[in-house]
Parts: C-alpha cells; structure tokens; sequence
C-alpha cells in the first residue's frame, strides 16, 4: 500500500502544476487531497502501533482502506468542521480529502491488492488486476515529469500534452495486456475452478495465470510477447489436509490464510512431540524467493503455540 500512496501523492502534485488546474486547486485543497489519499496509511500504521498482539494486528484490514468506512469517516469530519466554519468550506475541505481517498481506491482497485467495497458487511475483496502491485514505470515518470516542469519552464508547452500522451499509453498498456491473456486463458477454468491473472513484473510484460482448485493451484507464467503458455506447475494447496483443517480451529491461523495470503500455501510436517505449520504465498513458490512466511509450532495436542512471521529464505 505504501508504494500506492506514493503513486497517488505523485499523480496530485503533478496534475497540480498544469496552470488551468494549480488556478483552481489551492495548495490548502492539494495538501487535503494528499491527507485523503494517505488515510489508509495512516490507519494501518496506528493500528500496528498501538496493538498489543502485533501478529494479530498484522493479519486485520485496515478499516479505512474499506470505501464505506473510510467515506463514513470523512463526512464526520465534514459535519464536524461545519460548527466552526462556513458550510461551504467545510464542503470543499470534505470533497479535497474524498478526492484524494477516491483516487487512492481507484488505484487500489486495479492491482492485486483489491478492495473491499462492501466491508464490514462483506470481506470480499474486488479488483481488477491489470497493473502490479504499485507503479514503479508510473512512478519515476511521473516524478522526472514534475521535476522538469518544476525546473525547465520552457519544457511546459511541450512536456505536459506529452506526459500526458505516456501516462495514458501506460494505462492502456495495463489494459490491453490484461485483456489479451484474460481471452487467450479463457479455455482454462472449469465450473470448479477460479482463473485469477496478476501482473508477474513491475513493467507488465510478464503475468501470471493461476487456476484455483479446491485443492491445488495450478501456475503458469505468460510473455505478453509470446503466444505460448509455459508448461504449468501443479502446486498443492496443503500436504495434510485433515491436520489443517484442525489448525483452522485456531483464529489466528483461519485470519492469515483467508486473509493475509491472496493464494496460501501450507506445508505441514509433525514429530514425535509438535507439530509445524508454514504458510506461504503461492508467488514465492516459483522460482522460490524470499518472501513473508507465518510460521506455527505447537505440541501435539494444540498446546504451547508458537507464532512468527519472518522471511523464508
């Protein structure tokens, strides 16, 4: 999420120095679209600070990357400011954070990360990947971009039509490529799987086609440059499957695998006196590279549990 932030607060500023709109915009309304953006950082990082179990904290949504609550939030403080101030400034400073919130959910849609539009009433996350989890390309563009028309005035008349002709290639790049893969993979799931496709690089020339059985995933990676489809790689879901379904009873493991993991993968091994738990993400299983890891150890009987999360090397 910090690398959206990012990519949100980049894409204000830079709008924000096109003349038509900075005429319009004040940096009082830029400074608010900022602080709307960075809400649901703000959230998850207060959250983690002031849990007392800092596993747990790390496994619940951050509320207001949740658009009901996050828009439930800023309307309070709209009717808040409104006792010491006039309606329509407290109007203004209300649609300046919405805006900045509005554009961070709107990113946030288009990754893998999803968002949850209906929570608290559903924990469903809806997206529609079709660029990676943050924009790295979209944010060195768009810092050179705000940094040459800061400095170098005399490149405004012809940088802006054309950082805007890049911006909007990018987004049709995302696009198109998703919509590509998505109709060559279309043969690939069965009424009982679920075919999800994810950016595999941070330049969208690579992606990833995970098909979702009940109780293995089945991996493929695709060059957009390519038509051929790699040999897929069948990846169990879990290696115990009755032991599992024992340590679901445990609330902390049920909140990582449904929802800290997109696609998680338990590998469960038992001795004579515990049992361990490891739960990985399904993308760092191919090739396989460091990544975050939640790790159980208990005894036989469920007693004396151990939690970690660290990186699994």
């Amino acid at each position: 999420m910090l690398l959206q932030g990012a990519t949100v607060v980049w894409v204000l500023l830079w709008v924000w120095h096109f003349p038509r709109i900075s005429s319009r915009w004040t940096r009082r309304d830029c400074t608010l679209m900022i602080a709307g953006a960075l809400l649901p950082l703000c959230d998850l990082l207060v959250n983690f600070m002031v849990a007392d179990d800092r596993i747990e904290a790390l496994s619940r949504e951050p509320l207001f990357s949740a658009p009901l609550i996050g828009t439930a939030f800023i309307a309070s403080l709209v009717m808040l400011t409104a006792f010491v101030a006039p309606m329509s400034a407290a109007i203004r400073f209300g649609l300046s954070l919405l805006a900045g919130y509005a554009l961070f959910m709107l990113i946030l849609f288009f990754t893998p990360v999803g968002v949850p539009i209906a929570f608290p009433f559903s924990e469903m996350h809806w997206s529609l990947p079709v660029f990676p989890i943050g924009h790295p390309p979209l944010l060195i563009f768009l810092l050179t971009a705000t940094a040459v028309m800061a400095i170098w005035k005399g490149s405004r008349r012809w940088f802006r039509p054309f950082s805007l002709v890049m911006v909007g290639v990018y987004l049709l790049l995302g696009f198109g490529q998703y919509g590509v893969i998505a109709h060559q993979v279309g043969h690939l799931g069965t009424p009982g799987q679920k075919v999800h496709i994810y950016p595999d690089s941070p330049w969208m020339w690579r992606w990833r086609v995970v098909v979702e059985s009940t109780e293995e995933y089945q991996l493929r990676r695709h060059h957009v440059l390519r038509d051929d489809f790699a040999e897929p790689r069948f990846i169990p879901r879990w290696n115990d499957q009755a032991l599992f379904l024992k340590l679901l009873a445990d609330p902390v493991v049920n909140e990582f695998y449904y929802r800290v993991f997109r696609h998680p993968v338990v590998q469960l091994d038992t001795s004579g006196s515990q049992i361990t738990l490891l739960l990985q993400e399904l993308e760092h299983q191919w090739p396989l590279v460091p990544g975050p890891t939640f790790y159980l150890e208990s005894d036989l009987n469920g007693r004396n549990r151990l939690y970690q999360l660290q990186r699994f090397y």
